[in-house]
């Protein structure tokens, strides 16, 4: 139990740290939200991880960033551009409506997926 409490702590800090990164208006021409404000777009990917990530994270790159997004739900949006977005990551909504039982949920979810993708590795690797 104190293992997912301290995930669901950690996810709240990273969502509020982004929240912060995206809302920030003095970062606008790096990263900011999308016209609708469902989604953010990062718009120069060198200045992001130069002089946006480090003000915000511990990344440095984007590749572990990214990463981070998709355990916490973000999807890529379909665009052109590095947009990504969660239905609970919203302009002018800085609390995400997670409770503590969804957040429970997302993390079975993973680990589900990150089981058959571990199971599923083993068994090709026994076929070759």
């Amino acid at each position: 139990m104190d293992r997912d409490n301290n995930h669901i702590d950690r996810s709240r800090y990273f969502r509020k740290k982004l929240y912060k990164m995206v809302d920030d208006p003095s970062t606008n021409s790096i990263v900011s939200w999308s016209n609708n404000g469902n989604s953010f777009i990062i718009r120069n990917e060198s200045e992001f991880c130069r002089d946006v990530l480090p003000r915000f994270s511990h990344y440095k790159e984007m590749a572990p960033f990214i990463r981070r997004l998709g355990n916490m739900g973000f999807k890529k949006m379909q665009s052109e551009e590095l947009e990504y977005g969660s239905d609970d990551f919203v302009r002018g909504h800085p609390e995400p409506e997670l409770s503590p039982e969804a957040v429970r949920a997302r993390l079975k979810e993973l680990a589900l997926a990150s089981r058959k993708e571990l199971c599923g590795s083993k068994t090709r690797r026994s076929d070759v």
